[in-house]
């Protein structure tokens, strides 16, 4: 939910960042000027999640144009999220004179210290626009500041990257506590948010959408003359996972790796995360055949939504770092608990489904083989359950758990871990 908004800030400051090297240098502070936010609230994946179905149905609308609309306490929510994911960073943001001041504070690397960001926004009409920039004490000037950024994300994503986005920013008007952002996303490629927050973010070597239609009609093809199962344990579709990227495509097996995952989540995994996971489709470009249910009946451990957790959660992991995984995971159990329950067997699954990602991006391609070969049941890749909690209710989470910042909230997920140390697969190999 919050993942993509998450990665793209992350990116969007660590390009700033980078834009201002030479100076930071000089303006480094050995303490952050935020304070370490609290653990991320039910409220936080409510508000996240909102704003990430609004981007996606304004990206489907006419013209691509529409409004977002948030206050001050969902950005301070994002930001809480996003700290969770990546520690080194933190931010939060206030009114001020009818001004929205937002301050970051980021840690480029372990005992470097901190760049302290200071950013005042106005409302603006025709076209973004920044009041006041600061880095530590020093007072950058807006303009040459900003086409600085915009140099330096041209050059990591091509020309007319900044323009385009921007331009997808044309106003912000502030009423009372709330922010209204007019969005007009029709000069944006479909999936270019995709792209640019989870591929050329990480670095990985991303497939294309044809690499990955590939994969959808091989494990479609497997399916229909029954070569996979169409109910019963998703272990099959595993093992082949493992067996085609290995074997096809000697040159870049993480690639292929990357690639046979999308084309199982787009077949297999959750709904939330289906299209995000897409690489980007060009014009020319026929669209994925449809979905048709054909893992409706497949199960990990007996139970479909376990699937779904653990191949959404491992296709995660192949794009990204650890860290969005897991709160992506939390995320969306904080969501589900507001109206629904909070589930550690969920996350159970989520952390599985990491750590099966982990070890094969870990593993020698020429060792894949190997590794197939001792993935034969559910219980060599997913925990067993008994003992960790079911659905929750949001009050019954409460009193139990407190929050993610408790002791016996950080106990569970550290039961859980040692549960998956002990999986063969993970104990053998180091994983």
């Amino acid at each position: 939910m919050a993942t993509a908004l998450g990665l793209m800030l992350r990116f969007l400051i660590g390009g700033l960042a980078a834009g201002l090297g030479l100076v930071a240098v000089a303006v480094v502070a050995p303490t952050p000027h935020v304070p370490a936010p609290e653990a991320p609230r039910q409220e936080d994946a409510r508000a996240a999640n909102d704003l990430l179905r609004e981007v996606q149905r304004i990206r489907a609308a006419a013209g691509g144009h529409g409004e977002l609309a948030a206050r001050v306490e969902d950005i301070d929510g994002l930001f809480r999220l996003l700290h969770r994911a990546h520690p080194n960073v933190r931010g939060r943001a206030r009114l001020q004179d009818d001004r929205l001041l937002v301050e970051v504070a980021l840690a480029p690397a372990p005992g470097m210290g901190w760049l302290n960001l200071t950013a005042a926004v106005p409302e603006f009409r025709d076209g973004f626009a920044v009041e006041t920039l600061r880095l530590g004490r020093l007072k950058l000037p807006p303009g040459p500041t900003l086409a600085a950024l915009t140099r330096a994300l041209d050059r990591r994503l091509g020309a007319d990257t900044a323009a385009r986005l921007l331009e997808a920013a044309p106003a912000l008007h502030i009423e009372g506590e709330e922010l209204r952002l007019a969005v007009g996303m029709g000069a944006l490629p479909l999936g270019y948010f995709a792209r640019l927050t989870v591929g050329d973010a990480y670095g990985r070597s991303m497939p294309a959408r044809t690499e990955v239609a590939a994969d959808v009609a091989v494990f479609r093809a497997a399916a229909a003359d029954g070569q996979l199962p169409a109910a019963g344990s998703f272990m099959p579709w595993l093992q082949m996972l493992i067996d085609r990227a290995g074997t096809t495509a000697a040159d870049d097996p993480e690639r292929a790796l990357i690639a046979g995952l999308m084309a199982l989540n787009y077949l297999c995994g959750s709904d939330h995360f289906v299209k995000f996971f897409l690489p980007p489709r060009n014009a020319e470009e026929a669209p994925l055949p449809p979905r048709d249910g054909i893992c409706q009946e497949l199960t990990l451990r007996g139970r479909v939504d376990l699937r779904r957790h653990f191949l959404t959660a491992a296709t995660l992991r192949v794009l990204s770092e650890r860290g969005p995984a897991v709160v992506a995971g939390e995320a969306k159990e904080l969501h589900d608990s507001i109206r629904g329950a909070f589930d550690f067997t969920d996350i159970a699954a989520n952390n599985s489904g990491i750590r099966f990602a982990t070890l094969l991006l870990d593993t020698p391609s020429s060792d894949w083989p190997a590794l197939r070969d001792r993935i034969v049941t559910d219980g060599d890749v997913l925990v067993a359950l008994d003992g960790i909690p079911g659905e929750m209710r949001r009050a019954e989470f409460r009193n139990r758990f407190g929050g993610l910042d408790s002791p016996a909230y950080a106990a569970m997920l550290a039961e859980i871990e040692a549960r998956i140390d002990a999986l063969p697969i993970h104990a053998a190999g180091g994983g």
